[in-house]
């Protein structure tokens, strides 16, 4: 949906990120829906798990955001690049999805493109591992008609790979439970490097979301995993959301009593992030 520069503001002397929309979409009317709705959802929300927005506006055409500047890496990249994760840091991204994703469901948005590459784990100041969501272009409006969720009616919005059931099939109102169908897609990538499902094609993927049971991420994984944290994810992919965790808030609950061999502590992230600079792995 578009290009990411990093910029400076010179008045304020700080670091911005630029998000453009290629002047090609920008003539699209829905594209360009899309984007300012990005804007004005997240814009909308104020929590330190969601990058924050500064400004949306036009020249010459071309249309742009200016955002919050993060240091750091989506976990598309991460485990693209370092593998799979150890499962007591992916609980902690988890726990930060989950309070970010609260508030959003709480006034009624459902994000709907969960995805490794929207979550992005970054340094803030002292702080490490700090995780931001991002890209809230498809987000629907749970209490609006239809029209405001900026969709074609006839295709399914977000990413085949991390695409809830419900989705796929339209077959039933979208809520929040959406997003945690998502996240748990998420969470088995980070934990195995391997999508849910094996596809030749996107219709395939999402077929298998809407059909197929999951094998649990353990028999997938080269890294132990907790057998407290794959009952929670097997529950967060059932198909009828009704059997999955009912809130964000309730979800994150859940994962505050996982126990595993050795905390992720600040330490350990301090170190990883010294050990993996972006600088260093651009």
């Amino acid at each position: 949906m578009g290009v990411v520069y990093k910029a400076e503001d010179v008045k304020l002397h700080r670091f911005v990120a630029l998000k453009f929309l290629p002047i090609e979409l920008a003539r699209d009317p829905a594209a360009l829906a899309r984007f300012q709705r990005e804007a004005q959802a997240a814009s909308a929300l104020n929590h330190p798990n969601i990058c924050t927005i500064h400004e949306i506006d036009e020249q010459d055409g071309q249309a742009f955001i200016v955002m919050e500047f993060l240091d750091g890496l989506d976990l598309h990249r991460i485990v693209t690049r370092f593998g799979p994760q150890p499962a007591e840091r992916v609980v902690m991204f988890l726990r930060q999805a989950c309070r970010s994703l609260a508030e959003a469901h709480e006034r009624g948005l459902v994000h709907r493109d969960i995805k490794p590459a929207n979550l992005f784990v970054a340094r803030l100041g002292t702080e490490y591992d700090h995780l931001k969501v991002l890209d809230f272009g498809v987000v629907k409006e749970q209490s609006r008609d239809d029209v405001t969720s900026l969709t074609n009616p006839v295709m399914a919005q977000g990413t085949p790979a991390f695409m809830a059931p419900e989705i796929v099939l339209a077959d039933r109102p979208i809520d929040g439970r959406a997003d945690l169908y998502s996240l748990a897609c998420t969470a088995c990538w980070v934990l195995t490097a391997q999508t849910l499902f094996e596809a030749s094609t996107p219709a395939q993927m999402l077929l298998h979301h809407a059909q197929t049971r999951p094998l649990p991420p353990s028999q997938r994984s080269e890294l132990p995993i907790p057998k407290q944290l794959e009952a929670i994810l097997m529950k967060c992919l059932e198909k009828d959301p009704a059997n999955r965790p009912h809130s964000a808030l309730e979800l994150e609950s859940e994962l505050t009593g996982v126990r595993s061999g050795e905390a992720w502590t600040m330490k350990r992230a301090q170190e990883w992030w010294e050990a993996h600079s972006p600088d260093s792995v651009q």
